[in-house]
């Protein structure tokens, strides 16, 4: 049975107008509903700006820097252990040593606000820790007999070590240099000091 000119024309109207065709007993495809594609991206952007987990791993923290005060204390503990090992052994050696040593820790940990302080103070450091290791080690006796046996057995001390204080003093300057002396020279030549290695 043919198809009626009515029908044939209905259908051929709907296929240039892009809908498909009626069909008779059969369910109508419609093709206008596209099947939902997949996001190979993801939500993730749209629902709520969640965080990407970044890659990248943060930075090791530096080195921490002492400040003025714990990098003298620090230096003035070795001085005093190595004064008093030498005075007990008779080896100023000792004293020599461990006042190097502190002269070349001090201004490596120390700001570089504080390098100025640190150089400055480093022989009266020693001259400290020597006279408390002559208080320490001095035969008990009377007061003026004391003074004088301490004063006379820091004298000695220090002209024992004298080189030692000379290389001690100038290895803490020379680090000194590298670490920020000159701009804590400027900063005290042009009055902007401020307390920043305390």
């Amino acid at each position: 049975m043919q198809e009626p000119i009515s029908e044939r024309a209905g259908r051929f109207v709907r296929v240039l107008a892009g809908r498909p065709p009626a069909t008779h007993g059969r369910a109508p495809r419609n093709r206008d509903i596209a099947a939902p594609r997949a996001d190979p991206v993801g939500r993730a952007s749209e629902a709520g700006n969640t965080a990407v987990p970044s890659h990248s791993t943060a930075r090791p923290a530096g080195r921490a820097r002492l400040p003025a005060s714990v990098a003298l204390l620090c230096m003035l503990a070795v001085c005093l252990v190595t004064c008093l090992l030498a005075a007990w052994r008779q080896l100023d050696v000792v004293a020599g040593l461990g006042f190097c040593a502190g002269c070349v820790l001090a201004p490596v940990y120390a700001r570089r606000a504080a390098q100025l302080r640190v150089a400055v103070s480093a022989p009266v450091i020693f001259l400290l820790a020597e006279i408390a290791a002559q208080l320490v080690t001095a035969p008990g006796s009377s007061g003026h007999s004391s003074a004088v046996l301490v004063l006379e057995g820091t004298v000695l001390a220090l002209a024992d070590v004298a080189p030692w204080l000379f290389a001690g003093t100038a290895l803490c300057f020379v680090i000194a240099m590298f670490r920020g002396l000159p701009q804590c020279v400027r900063d005290l030549r042009t009055g902007a000091v401020r307390d920043r290695g305390c």
